[in-house]
């Protein structure tokens, strides 16, 4: 089955962003966009978590070993890294 395009769907491509925000303000959505690093939602690291994060930390998360990753959290390393 075909669809029938309106004049408005035969422009010029725009961008899935522009399109998106587009969508929206027709629907009589806000489309503002804000710094996520000025959000509530973006902390600095703490000296602890940054001291936390290293390469033994991540293979114990990307290999699934509870074993060892408790073994260094009970080290003194963040749970939050």
């Amino acid at each position: 089955r075909q669809v029938k395009r309106s004049a408005s769907m035969q422009s010029t491509p725009i961008s899935p962003q522009a399109f998106l925000d587009a969508l929206l303000e027709r629907r009589g959505y806000s489309t503002a966009s804000f710094c996520s690093l000025e959000s509530g939602y973006y902390c600095k690291p703490t000296p602890l978590q940054k001291a936390s994060y290293g390469i033994a930390l991540v293979r114990a998360v990307r290999a699934g070993d509870a074993t060892l990753l408790k073994k260094l959290l009970d080290c003194g390393l963040s749970p939050n890294p």
